[in-house]
């Protein structure tokens, strides 16, 4: 899901934030650390979601206009949360420096 899977999970996230909208119930996402520009020390999930969405397209700084969706619905009686997933969870190797755009 390089890009193209934000553009479909957007408007599910928004469906669920409807449905959800007043009730507080809980919604769940999962996100990733995208791209933390140059902070010059680690990136941890303590920093805000820089800005994403169609213009960083085949980066995964894309899929933070769905983390910055789901934490907005708490503005509508949602309990919203997102996971932050490592970019690399499951290698040893490193990602290609076009994933951290």
């Amino acid at each position: 899901m390089r890009g193209g899977g934000a553009a479909a999970e957007l408007p599910i996230m928004l469906a669920y934030g409807e449905a959800l909208a007043g009730t507080g119930k809980p919604l769940v996402a999962a996100g990733s650390i995208g791209s933390p520009g140059d902070l010059g020390r680690p990136v941890t999930e303590d920093d805000p979601a820089l800005p994403g969405g169609a213009a960083y397209q085949g980066a995964l700084r894309v899929r933070n206009v769905v983390e910055t969706t789901v934490i907005g619905l708490a503005d509508r009686g949602v309990r919203s949360w997102v996971v932050r997933i490592a970019n690399i969870a499951h290698s040893t190797t490193v990602a290609p420096v076009s994933w951290c755009n």
